[in-house]
């Protein structure tokens, strides 16, 4: 599902983006429940090093380019795309299949959205329409 936002609720800034999407692991202690949420559908793999036989490799690289790398902040990359804040945090991980995995592993969600529906929902910002073609 594609949804346009009205001008007034856009996210034209990094701090913008982080209101509204998250890719990172959330505290435990503070939200248990969105914790629980996001570690049951939010989590991708584990793949890479530390699962080269994921259903996700193809030429011994993950097709939806995880583990995704420590950002200490929201940025737009050189062509548009959103790097979402994933910080290094050895406190926050799940267990997966047997295998601990981070925030590099978290695919980006609305909080709101998550709970609400309890279910997969990757929550994207696409900044261009040309962006959009990710989408389709």
């Amino acid at each position: 599902m594609l949804i346009w936002l009205k001008p007034n609720v856009k996210c034209f800034c990094a701090s913008d983006i982080d209101s509204i999407i998250s890719a990172e692991l959330p505290d435990k202690n503070l939200h248990p429940q969105l914790y629980e949420t996001v570690n049951q559908f939010m989590i991708h793999g584990p793949c890479g090093c530390i699962n080269p036989k994921s259903p996700c490799m193809q030429e011994n690289k993950c097709s939806k380019n995880f583990p995704k790398p420590y950002k200490s902040e929201t940025i737009f990359d050189t062509n548009g795309f959103v790097v979402y804040k994933r910080h290094e945090d050895e406190e926050k991980f799940v267990i997966k299949n047997g295998i601990k995995v981070d925030n590099r592993f978290v695919v980006p969600y609305n909080p709101e959205l998550l709970l609400k529906y309890n279910a997969h929902i990757n929550v994207e910002s696409c900044c261009q329409s040309i962006l959009i073609k990710y989408l389709v």
